[in-house]
């Protein structure tokens, strides 16, 4: 049996497809540089001890908020030192216009939320968070 689309319907559904495809293929981009910068493969990052409390899965769950709620970006990998401490976060950047992945340090950082809707506070702006760094390869 052969579906037949009338031509919108078929620009439609190119259109979405073609959309999906893009999306994936930036969010693929972007994990490829949080790998980069993180010199973690996003795939092995899943429930390893963390910090603040929270687990690296509970971590990389959560929003990075300021003291005042604003949303500040997304938490897209965490940064460990030589022993396996963490000791700073990568994150994604809300509203930079770009896939802008910059690296926080973990000191200054506290949570609030409960359950699944966790937040890692941050005592800054978003004009304070994107004035950090572009996150390096290490």
């Amino acid at each position: 049996m052969r579906l037949r689309f009338s031509g919108a319907t078929a620009l439609t559904l190119a259109l979405l497809a073609a959309c999906q495809n893009s999306e994936e293929r930036a969010q693929d981009r972007v994990e490829d540089r949080i790998e980069e910068s993180t010199g973690v493969d996003a795939d092995d990052q899943a429930s390893s001890p963390g910090a603040l409390g929270l687990s690296e899965q509970q971590l990389l769950d959560a929003d990075l908020v300021s003291s005042s709620g604003e949303d500040l970006g997304d938490i897209e990998a965490v940064v460990r030192d030589a022993q396996g401490a963490i000791t700073g976060l990568v994150i994604q950047v809300d509203d930079s216009g770009t896939d802008r992945v910059v690296e926080i340090p973990i000191q200054g950082l506290s949570t609030a939320g409960q359950g699944d809707d966790l937040d890692v506070l941050a005592a800054m702006t978003i004009d304070d968070l994107a004035s950090y760094p572009d996150a390096q390869a290490q």
